[in-house]
């Protein structure tokens, strides 16, 4: 048993059983965004044997040396060997998949963009809920358009990529929210 953000899961999905419900094996895929090279992140990157990591240059400089209060969140031995295309800020990735430079969790973070019948869905690079782009009207952040996620490097820009992704996305996927937990399509 799992115990995660209030609640008891007795199961976590693994790699292979999520990609087996696509028919589809590790070596399969050829093509690996990477949001942020965080262990919780990047820890199985190495298992798409195949694959290019689309990473930003911001983020692979920091990975690699981060700074002693960061270093907990990176292991280099993780991804030190990974097939990487590396870019600086937006980029398209390829026709309707961008990526998005949204720094502040980490330096080099980035978001994805998706253009989809229904309009932008975005799939957050930081750590976050929905709570973070939809904050309370009383309280403390009454006057905030958003809360930047709780572990930040820098505050400002996480706040500034928060509400940038807010103002861009139709569908908003916010990657730790456990609305998602659950669900096999998005949006739903």
């Amino acid at each position: 048993m799992y115990r995660k953000r209030g609640h008891v899961e007795e199961h976590i999905q693994t790699l292979d059983e999520g990609l087996d419900k696509l028919g589809l094996k590790p070596e399969n895929i050829d093509m690996v965004i990477l949001t942020h090279l965080h262990s919780d992140h990047v820890a199985l990157a190495p298992r798409y044997t195949n694959a290019r990591f689309i990473v930003q240059k911001a983020e692979l400089d920091f990975g690699m040396n981060p700074h002693p209060l960061a270093a907990p969140s990176y292991h280099p031995e993780q991804f030190k060997d990974l097939n990487f295309d590396i870019i600086s800020g937006d980029k398209s990735i390829t026709e309707g998949v961008d990526v998005l430079h949204t720094p502040g969790h980490s330096p080099g973070g980035q978001s994805v963009a998706i253009n989809t019948p229904l309009g932008t869905a975005i799939i957050t690079g930081f750590c976050c809920l929905q709570d973070n782009f939809d904050p309370p009207k009383n309280g403390k952040y009454k006057s905030f358009e958003v809360i930047p996620p709780g572990y930040s490097l820098n505050a400002l820009e996480a706040y500034d990529s928060v509400l940038r992704v807010k103002r861009l996305a139709d569908i908003l996927v916010a990657v730790h929210d456990i609305k998602f937990e659950h669900q096999d399509k998005i949006p739903v």
